[in-house]
């Protein structure tokens, strides 16, 4: 698996401030959606506009076939993880093209704003690589969006969803067998196409984790790390069938990022310890992620600031991640009331928003310097206030 970009952090933390942003998904709507949940039957999708469709291999669909299956996917031009996510989609379109199955990405940005983004270059590590548009790249499959967020509505929201990209997989009898990260979701794919698939064994286990995750989830944030050890241990030892078991890693890895932010506000002294002793070999996104977390806490303990902030400057000094590390990083100085920090890292994150190759970088551009702005501003005022005391 692939794993998205730390800026993928300016979505989290940046782009709070901007009411554009959506990784937890806005509802657009006061009226609840049917609850979806594995074995639901997939609702008909009514999508405005088919950007592309494999080449000419499919056709646009309002009812889903019976014999097919369909992936329902949901992305957006602004989400890194779904960006990410293309070349894995259409290597799996690729290789279930002549077994019935049918890709179909769903955003719910305007129409212009979506084939925008289709023209730009796909940015790739290898310098050798062929130089593509996300168009050209995406065309492999069908490639949509839908502004009045119906389909969303159905599905993503009825199934209580919030992160993406996130993918629904709809089988052969028009049901819903799976959805998840589409990174994820090889293994279900493989078995539903092979009629292997035991959708009431897989949707028991599935609740079986999820109430295991919640209550985990719920003893972390509560500080009751005995009992999150113990229903971790639990979910680890649990013997289930190959679906679910796909999806227990990605909870482990959930709950473990849960536990860690928890215990920076009950009990920092031991995340110190843990930064001093293994934070040069951490992701920068599990940093990240962590720091995020966190970043608005005035009462952050200090020696914990001090140990995050000095680990992330260090990666941010290596030239990693310009953009969310120099954004994160003024936020934490900002809550902190530390104005000309704040703004001396704002000024790089501006920097970095203008430069060649970033997604959506006017946007982010303008969001950075009304985020620098405000901070001047902050600054004059504590100014001000000191020169009349």
């Amino acid at each position: 698996m692939r794993t998205p970009t730390f800026l993928t952090l300016l979505v989290a933390v940046a782009l709070m401030q901007s009411a554009a942003f959506g990784q937890e998904a806005a509802e657009e709507t006061t009226q609840e959606p049917e609850k979806m949940t594995v074995g639901s039957v997939a609702p008909p999708i009514d999508i405005e506009h088919w950007i592309s469709t494999g080449n000419g291999k499919f056709e646009p669909i309002n009812e889903f076939e019976p014999g097919n299956v369909y992936i329902v996917e949901f992305w957006a031009t602004w989400c890194g993880p779904c960006v990410a996510s293309m070349p894995h989609l259409v290597e799996t379109q690729e290789k279930y093209a002549d077994k019935g199955v049918t890709i179909i990405s769903v955003s719910d940005e305007p129409l212009d704003t979506v084939t925008t983004f289709l023209e730009r270059e796909v940015r790739s590590a290898e310098p050798e690589a062929q130089v593509q548009t996300y168009g050209e790249l995406t065309s492999a499959y069908c490639l949509t969006t839908d502004p009045d967020s119906s389909v969303k509505k159905d599905y993503f929201l009825a199934a209580g969803q919030r992160g993406i990209p996130c993918a629904f997989i709809v089988g052969k009898d028009g049901h819903i067998e799976w959805f998840g990260h589409p990174m994820a979701m090889d293994k279900t794919l493989e078995l539903v196409v092979t009629d292997q698939w035991d959708r009431e064994a897989e949707q028991a286990a599935g609740e079986k984790i999820e109430a295991i995750t919640q209550a985990a989830s719920q003893a972390a944030q509560t500080g009751d790390y005995a009992k999150f050890d113990e229903l971790l241990a639990e979910l680890k030892g649990m013997d289930l069938p190959p679906g679910a078991a796909e999806s227990v890693p990605g909870q482990i890895e959930m709950l473990s990022r849960i536990e860690m932010i928890s215990k920076c506000t009950n009990a920092p002294a031991e995340v110190v310890a843990m930064l001093k002793d293994k934070g040069a070999d951490m992701e920068t996104r599990d940093l990240g992620i962590m720091a995020s977390s966190i970043a608005r806490n005035k009462d952050i303990d200090a020696e914990l600031f001090t140990t995050l902030t000095g680990l992330l400057a260090d990666r941010l000094e290596a030239g990693q991640d310009a953009l969310a590390l120099s954004n994160l990083l003024a936020t934490m100085h900002a809550a902190q009331g530390d104005w000309d920090k704040a703004i001396e890292f704002q000024e790089k994150a501006v920097e970095a928003a203008g430069s060649a190759g970033q997604a959506n970088s006017a946007q982010l551009k303008r969001i950075m310097e009304s985020t620098l702005q405000r901070y001047q501003e902050e600054k004059a005022k504590e100014e001000a206030t000191t020169d009349e005391t």
